[in-house]
């Protein structure tokens, strides 16, 4: 029989792995958070850069660890730092993913003043868009009339954005001396 005419394979077929699910989670949050975080500092795409994780427990740095070939290839990185120990790193941009926290050293790869001028001009965008759907939500006469889904996008975006400006104003502070 040919592959081309035979029967399409069911996912029942294959066994489950809940644990390499898992494992293979946090790489995958990790390389996303390290791309995230290149795209947002305008890093050139082909520039290899230097990471710093923080593992949030032994278990996951072993992970990370035995991983770190395929982390480094994913997110092109030249130098992964999975032992780092320390709360902050200055000139650097952070993110937290479940299970890690992940540092991009920016000094060198980008120019820092200009990157912070980006950062404040994005923080003020944020505050404007966060300050209209927080007085949305404070009236009551959104509150009474809007649908149920309606409010509850307008919740999920005041969530989303006063995550994101948090972020933004974390990496702003890391880059200030």
């Amino acid at each position: 029989r040919m592959l081309a005419t035979g029967p399409w394979p069911a996912a029942e077929e294959f066994p489950s792995d809940p644990d390499a699910e898992a494992e293979f989670d946090l790489v995958r949050r990790v390389v996303s958070a390290v791309r995230t975080l290149r795209s947002e500092a305008n890093v050139p795409p082909g520039a290899q850069v230097a990471v710093r994780v923080r593992a949030e427990s032994p278990r996951e740095r072993a992970l990370l660890e035995r991983e770190a070939d395929v982390i480094r290839t994913l997110a092109k990185i030249s130098d992964l730092d999975l032992a780092y120990d320390r709360e902050t790193l200055r000139k650097a941009l952070t993110m937290v993913v479940v299970g890690a926290q992940v540092f991009l050293p920016v000094e060198g790869l980008v120019d820092i003043e200009r990157e912070k001028g980006r950062l404040g001009k994005e923080v003020t965008r944020l505050e404007k868009e966060l300050a209209g759907v927080r007085a949305k939500l404070s009236k009551p006469s959104f509150l009474e009339k809007a649908p149920d889904d309606v409010v509850r996008q307008e919740r999920e975006k005041e969530r989303r954005f006063a995550e994101k400006l948090s972020a933004l104003e974390r990496n702003l502070e890391m880059l200030t001396d």
